[in-house]
């Protein structure tokens, strides 16, 4: 066993403290690089995996409605918890090997039989040389045909009476109160010309006589006296 001078047991202890102190700083430096030592452990936990899903299955089968499935059922077992397909369902309409996914609406169409009733056939009208039969009533004879109305003779005076009502009169347009579309029914007046008499109108005020109206940008007086015939100033 070698003996040590006193000096070199000190010199052996301060190499000793300065490893050690060369490890406690390398550790608070990789802590100060990477996080907190708190952080360093922390983990998150996995959500939990969804196991069953919810569906709505609809149109042609005995028993519509939501059901829940576990997750990778397909639509057949959509279908098989509707209580199957109804009559008259396309089967057709649906793929019955498809996954089915949560939220997801099965819709079984109908076939076009089930869906539109069969037209009714109406009684052939029995032919002129056919004689039909008689209506037999307990205790009375055969129901005799009922008379014409007597109110049907006068049909034909009534219609001649209203075709010699005569009709009533046109209304007169009055071009100081006519608006934009009232103004366009006047003879030789277009949108254009019901525009410009608008603004004459309102820049001018009312019409006093139908010669004002040649004021008006584009009417003449060909124009003018047609529109005396089928206007008014009030």
């Amino acid at each position: 066993m070698l003996s040590l001078t006193p000096t070199q047991k000190v010199a052996l202890g301060l190499v000793v403290v300065l490893l050690l102190a060369a490890g406690a700083l390398y550790t608070v430096a990789r802590l100060r690089a990477g996080g907190s030592a708190e952080d360093a452990v922390t983990w998150t936990a996995p959500e939990p995996t969804r196991t069953t899903l919810c569906v709505h299955v609809v149109g042609a089968v005995n028993r519509p409605g939501l059901y829940r499935l576990r997750v990778g059922s397909r639509v057949q077992d959509a279908i098989a918890l509707a209580g199957g397909f109804a009559p008259g369902a396309r089967t057709s309409s649906v793929n019955l090997a498809a996954f089915v996914d949560d939220g997801q609406q099965v819709f079984v169409q109908a076939s076009q039989r089930s869906q539109s009733p069969e037209p009714t056939r109406s009684a052939p009208p029995p032919s002129s040389g056919q004689t039909q039969p008689r209506a037999h009533m307990v205790g009375a004879a055969a129901a005799e045909p009922a008379p014409a109305p007597a109110t049907a003779r006068t049909t034909q005076p009534t219609r001649q009476a209203a075709a010699a009502t005569p009709a009533p009169a046109t209304t007169r347009v009055c071009i100081n109160t006519a608006g934009l579309l009232e103004l366009q029914q006047l003879p030789g007046i277009g949108p254009e010309l019901a525009q410009r008499i608008l603004y004459y109108r309102h820049e001018h005020g009312r019409f006093r006589s139908f010669e004002q109206l040649k004021n008006v940008d584009g009417i003449g007086e060909l124009t003018v006296e047609k529109v005396r015939r089928s206007a008014t100033l009030n």
